[in-house]
């Protein structure tokens, strides 16, 4: 029997450079039986595989430059220089390549989405190997045994989907997600800071299973979607700290894993457990705490040395909180806002009593933002604003900021009122007053920009006319009490 030396050079390559030690002995056990079979030993057969040149293929392809030569002159100049372009342009290529990953070897390095599939199929697929161009031996699948009849993911068999989907990362789905979907969110930069916080967790099991075992639980961790389970989700709402954080942190990720679903990286949308969700605030101001907040700020200097200096360093948050005061608009949108038309910035028509609050060329998101008139007492400030130089509503040494969470909690502080007061409270006290003082929950819902369902489950008992009806007809006169009283002809006297 002739020795296949194709076949035996491959089985004999394993031998030295198999995985395991198991892959190299079951190489050295399959290659001695094929040089066994040829009638020979195992060195006898090597010494074979060195000597013998490679076959060289017919080139079914010869003499056809001569013979397009003779029915087009200069044929063979112009394939030359395209041949030269084209290998131009691979040499190129290929130093761009060996800039980005550093080697040949790591160009040809499976990614992290190879790695997972190979591994999701490696108990029922069958293999071989090659050696690739920077001279490492590399192995593929040649088969997926009995479940190799399928065009499509879909098509697979549940035990591979499933092997597929456990093996997937979650890192790799967040990612997919950043590319694709958080571009054209409202906030990317917010975004792709809770991807972070998401990763910190999700993607590192082995920082996550130590936090896990110093709280007493037992969960395993392998950084792929399969570790998306209701302990693990409640176990990232302790380590965040935050419930509300976290609960949008989840639902950020839940997000993620259903695009993946859709773009068939996942097989199903894996479910994500939720934190319950946190009870509505409570906590309004009233007209003195609002006063005084306003008073701190307007009126607060910056000290040095135990001294004031003058310099009047939280004069934009008194402006910030006039703003939420009078229009109940949420903090983003009025640090946002404008005296002049900029794209993706709020504009404020000073001479129409307008603001525009949703920005220039923005699209439109589930937190609305309608255009609403402004009152005649905050439009007066903001026209006396505009006129001493302002160009944004609220800004510090001239500049935009975006941000006033630090400034305000020392505010708080300063202020030394009870209770939990963050920048969304100024939102909900001109809510709450509004319909303290009988605004219609129709025009209230428009002018906050909030669902009309949401106003009154949320801030409905505040409105005067709430239960009115109600109350009223418990108090029912004495002539309706008596006839209703009578049941069955039996007259009930309640005294």
């Amino acid at each position: 029997m002739t020795l296949d030396m194709t076949k035996f050079a491959k089985v004999a390559a394993l031998i030295s450079n198999g995985a395991t030690a198991g892959e190299r002995t079951a190489a050295r056990n399959r290659a001695t039986a094929m040089a066994k079979k040829a009638g020979m030993t195992l060195k006898q057969a090597k010494a074979t595989l060195h000597s013998t040149p490679p076959p060289k293929p017919t080139d079914i392809f010869a003499g056809f430059e001569d013979w397009m030569e003779e029915k087009q002159p200069g044929y063979k100049d112009q394939e030359q220089k395209k041949r030269s372009e084209r290998e131009q342009r691979k040499a190129a290529r290929r130093r761009e390549l060996l800039v980005k990953f550093g080697s040949l070897k790591a160009i040809f390095d499976p990614t992290p989405w190879e790695k997972a599939l190979m591994g999701a199929v490696t108990p029922f697929a069958e293999w071989d190997t090659y050696v690739d161009p920077s001279d490492t031996l590399r192995r593929f699948v040649t088969s997926l045994g009995a479940y190799q009849d399928f065009k499509s993911v879909k098509e697979a068999p549940p035990v591979v989907r499933q092997a597929v989907a456990d093996e997937v990362l979650i890192a790799d789905v967040m990612n997919l997600f950043a590319r694709d979907i958080v571009p054209g969110r409202s906030r990317p930069k917010e975004t792709i800071s809770r991807i972070k916080r998401i990763l910190s967790w999700w993607a590192d099991p082995a920082a996550s299973m130590r936090y896990l075992e110093k709280n007493g639980a037992a969960e395993e961790m392998t950084g792929h979607v399969s570790d998306v389970r209701t302990a693990t989700c409640k176990a990232y709402v302790a380590f965040v700290g935050a419930q509300r954080s976290a609960s949008m942190d989840l639902e950020l990720m839940r997000a993620a894993i259903n695009h993946a679903h859709r773009e068939q990286m996942l097989d199903r949308a894996v479910p994500v457990a939720l934190p319950p969700k946190s009870l509505p605030r409570e906590r309004w101001l009233t007209r003195e705490e609002v006063a005084l907040l306003m008073r701190l700020a307007w009126r607060g200097r910056r000290e040095q040395d135990g001294k004031e200096d003058g310099w009047a360093m939280r004069q934009h948050l008194a402006r910030w909180m006039l703003m939420a005061y009078y229009t109940g608009t949420r903090k983003a949108a009025i640090l946002n806002a404008s005296f002049v038309r900029e794209i993706g910035r709020g504009f404020i028509d000073l001479d129409a009593g307008l603001w525009y609050r949703r920005g220039e060329g923005t699209r439109a998101t589930k937190k609305r933002q309608p255009p609403v008139p402004l009152p005649g007492p905050l439009l007066a400030h903001l026209r006396r604003w505009q006129k001493n130089g302002q160009r944004y509503v609220v800004e510090y040494r001239g500049k935009p900021i975006d941000r006033i969470d630090k400034a305000f909690r020392q505010l708080v502080l300063d202020s030394r009122l009870e209770g939990e007061i963050v920048p969304h409270t100024f939102r909900h006290t001109a809510i709450t007053w509004g319909m303290q003082r009988g605004m219609d929950p129709w025009d209230a819902a428009g002018y906050f920009g909030l669902n009309l369902q949401t106003l009154l489950d949320t801030y409905g008992h505040h409105h005067p006319n709430h239960l009115r009806e109600a109350a009223d007809k418990t108090a029912r006169p004495k002539a309706h009490r008596q006839s209703s009283d009578s049941i069955s002809g039996t007259k009930r006297d309640f005294g």
